[in-house]
Parts: C-alpha cells; sequence; structure tokens
C-alpha cells in the first residue's frame, strides 16, 4: 500500500518586536547625543520633526484604518480615528510655527504653545479610549472621533490659556502644563501591554508607549521652543512614531505571509484531496468490477454440471478478466497432506510446464503459505523473490513476482486451493484479493453441489 505523501510542517509565523525596539531607543540615544554634543538649537529642524511626525502620524492612521476594513473589527478604527486627531494638530502646529495661522508674533507664540500641547495630550487619551471601547460596533467611531474633537478644542482653549514655560519646580520642570502626557503613556503602555496577546498591535502600541513616554519626559525640562531639550523630545516623538509604523508593516507582512502559507497548505490538502477522492473512486471501480466479474463467473459456474468444467470456466476467466500471468486450481488431499494439481489454464499451460505444474502433478505442502492456505487463510505474498520457500521460490525462478493463494471451501472444510500469480512484484491490491477470497468459497459452494 502506498503511503501518502504529506508535506513538511512549516515552524509558525511569529513576531518579536524587541529587536524593532532595541534599535528605536538606540537610535533616540544616538541622536539625544548628538544633539547635546552640538547644541542643536535650530527652527528649520523643529519645524522638520513637527512635520514628520504628522506624516509618520498620517501614515499610522491609514495603516490602521486598512486593517479595521479588512478585518471588520472596531479597535484598529478607533485607533485609526486618535491618529488622524494626531496628524490634524500636528499639521495646525507646523502651520502655527510657520506663521501661516496669523500675522503677528505674540499671536505665533501663543498658537504654537495651543498646538503642540492638546495632540501630545490628545493621542495618548484616544489610544487608551480606544482600547477601553474595544468591543463596541464599528459604527460607534463616530461619536468616538466627535468625542475625541471636543476634547481637541477644550485642550486647544487650555492651553491658549496656560504658560507655556515657568521656573524650574518640582523635579527641575519647566514645562508643568506637559506633565500627564508622560504619565498618560505609561499608563496606556501598561494597559496594552497586558492586552498584547489579544492582537499583535497591542504589543507594538506597548512598545511606542515607552518611547513616547521617554519623549514626553524630555520635554517637561524645555525652556524655549527649539531648544537643544525640545528637538530631543521631538525627535523622540518622531522614533516612536516610526517605531509603531514600521511594526504595524511588518504586521502586515507576517499577515501576507500567513495568508500565502494557509493557501498554500489548504491547496495541498485539495490536492491530497482529490488524489484520495481518485484513488476511492478508481478502488470502488474495480470493486465494482470484481463484483461484476464474481457474479459472472457465478452464473456461469452454476451452469455447469461437474467439478472439473467449473474449475475450468473458474481458471480461464481469471486468465482472461482479471487478469493473471499463471492461474491453476489443485485438490487437497488431507490425509496424504498434498495437493494435486486439477486444472491449469490454457494461457498458463507453458509456463506450467516449466514449473512442473500440470495437470495431475503433485505439490508437496510445507511450512510455508501453502500450509497456511489449506488451513483455511487466504494467502498473499507481494514479492515472493525475497521468500526462501520451495514452491515459492519455483514460481519466481520462471520471473513470477506476486502470489495470491486462495482456500477452495465448503462450510469451512477446505478441499482445494486456487493459485493466482503474476510478474510484478506488488501486483495485487486489497480488491483482488478480497474477491479472490470470495471466489475461493462460491467455486468451493459449487463444487460441493455438483459432487
Amino acid at each position: 500500500m502506498r503511503a501518502a505523501t504529506t508535506a513538511a510542517p512549516h515552524a509558525p509565523i511569529a513576531l518579536s518586536f524587541s529587536a524593532n525596539l532595541a534599535i528605536a531607543m538606540a537610535a533616540l540615544l544616538a541622536g539625544a547625543a548628538a544633539m547635546f554634543r552640538y547644541g542643536v538649537q535650530d527652527a528649520s529642524l523643529h519645524t522638520v520633526l513637527d512635520t514628520s511626525v504628522a506624516l509618520t502620524g498620517a501614515l499610522v492612521a491609514l495603516l490602521l484604518w486598512d486593517v479595521s476594513r479588512r478585518s471588520d473589527q472596531s479597535w484598529p478604527l478607533l485607533l485609526a480615528i486618535a491618529f488622524a486627531m494626531l496628524t490634524v494638530g500636528e499639521l495646525l502646529h507646523v502651520a502655527a510655527v510657520l506663521g501661516w495661522l496669523s500675522e503677528g508674533r505674540e499671536v505665533d507664540v501663543q498658537l504654537r504653545a495651543g498646538t503642540w500641547g492638546p495632540p501630545a495630550q490628545l493621542l495618548p487619551i484616544g489610544v487608551g479610549a480606544s482600547l477601553l471601547l474595544r468591543n463596541r460596533p464599528r459604527w460607534f467611531a463616530w461619536p468616538f472621533a466627535f468625542g475625541l474633537a471636543l476634547l481637541a478644542l477644550l485642550l486647544v482653549a487650555t492651553f491658549l490659556s496656560l504658560p507655556r514655560y515657568a521656573e524650574p519646580g518640582l523635579l527641575w520642570i519647566t514645562r508643568s502644563s506637559l506633565i500627564l502626557v508622560p504619565l498618560l503613556w505609561a499608563a496606556v503602555g501598561g494597559a496594552y501591554w497586558r492586552h498584547r496577546d489579544e492582537t499583535e498591535i497591542a504589543r507594538a502600541i506597548a512598545l511606542t508607549a515607552a518611547v513616547l513616554a521617554v519623549a514626553h519626559t524630555t520635554m517637561l525640562y524645555s525652556r524655549a521652543p527649539s531648544d537643544t531639550v525640545a528637538m530631543v523630545a521631538h525627535f523622540g516623538k518622531f522614533v516612536g512614531d516610526a517605531l509603531l509604523l514600521f511594526n504595524l508593516t511588518q504586521i502586515g507582512a507576517a499577515d501576507t505571509a500567513r495568508r500565502t502559507l494557509a493557501e498554500r497548505q489548504l491547496t495541498a490538502l485539495n490536492r491530497e484531496l482529490d488524489a484520495r477522492v481518485a484513488e476511492r473512486t478508481a478502488r470502488l471501480r474495480e470493486s465494482n468490477e470484481r463484483m461484476h466479474l464474481l457474479e459472472q463467473i457465478t452464473r456461469a459456474i452454476g451452469q455447469r454440471q461437474d467439478v472439473q468444467s467449473i474449475f475450468q470456466v473458474v481458471v480461464r476467466t481469471l486468465e482472461d478478466r482479471l487478469p493473471a500471468d499463471f492461474v491453476c486450481i489443485c485438490r487437497y488431499d488431507r490425509v496424504a497432506n498434498t495437493l494435486t494439481v486439477a486444472h491449469v489454464g490454457l494461457g498458463s499451460a507453458p509456463l506450467g510446464d516449466e514449473l512442473g505444474i500440470t495437470d495431475r502433478a503433485t505439490i508437496v505442502i510445507d511450512r510455508n503459505g501453502l500450509s497456511n492456505c489449506v488451513a483455511g487463510d487466504l494467502v498473499y505474498e507481494p514479492d515472493i523473490a525475497e521468500i526462501d520457500f520451495p514452491f515459492p521460490s519455483r514460481l519466481a525462478k520462471q520471473g513470477l513476482r506476486s502470489m495470491v493463494v486462495a482456500p477452495v471451501s465448503f462450510e469451512a472444510e477446505v478441499f482445494g486451493v486456487l493459485i493466482v500469480a503474476r510478474r510484478q512484484a506488488l501486483a495485487f491490491p486489497s480488491t483482488d484479493c478480497d474477491f479472490l477470497k470470495q471466489l475461493g468459497e462460491h467455486v468451493g459452494l459449487a463444487a460441493h453441489q455438483a459432487q
């Protein structure tokens, strides 16, 4: 029986963002060291970093929206809205820095203060609220977005009225109005880490929250819009958002790889199923053919009145219709414990002459397949070339490779055997063996009735 071929198992595609976090923190530390080393206080770099944060936030929002669209889940959609709010706030801050929102310098300073703090506060609040509301239906995204927009307006009004900088106070903090931002990110990071097993996005946001908490903690010690500490904080925000963007890209790539692997496995399973169906269909067809042949033989031997003519019909039909390279029927002498050849098929006669198996020839039963057969068992030898017994060896020397010996019996009494052989090894499937066993029983019944 041919063994089924199965594909080698594939290792599961798993993501670990630890290396990404380590690279992000190393980049943040290296950038901070360079800025402090060279005393970077560049308004143009300030604008570039703010613009980068806005663009990165927009890409994150688009990715999360696409995830929500494909998965029909609310959690990524709520996150997308939170990052979209960040993008709008950062773009307004960039416009304020460039002086596009007013013409007076004092107004510009106020707008910078009122447009930088709100998105910094709003994003961790939105991300945290997304976690709490993750199981709500998708239509809840509308009131969620409306609520964030109202909160953003309230934060803008609040930050426009608060002083930007103050004298160093508790822990030498100069931007006390932003003290809640790193605390919020720490809380959000911890909450998302506890839910990291629900989705890979939660793990990615938890690690991003750690970077953003460090960045916003640095911002607490800024003394001017473009001083070195502020530049490090802005660079940290960009690194955090870029880390999240890269992690989301990895999640998408891993999901694509999983889908591709699943499709390949499904294709392989379909092919295997088709092969099994074809094999079962072939076996069923072959079984039906064997049953039809058995019916024909039974009908033919039912019309015979003597045992010898029954044997002739059986042997001739097997040679032509089974087909087989050698077929003979032997009578069993229980007293002498020998087999006497009753009939050799016409097509098998030349090979029988070479084997010494001719009509009325005697075959000695020794401890081999013949002894098992006269005991009532069907014997199938898939490759007689490997058997070191006299009778199978005689067949193997003349080029026969596989053999079936079926008992011819009536009411559990064996009085003959049916020997069928082919030149190919492994040439008798289970359907042929079952057929020959049933045929032996039918021949035994017909021979008993004819006696």
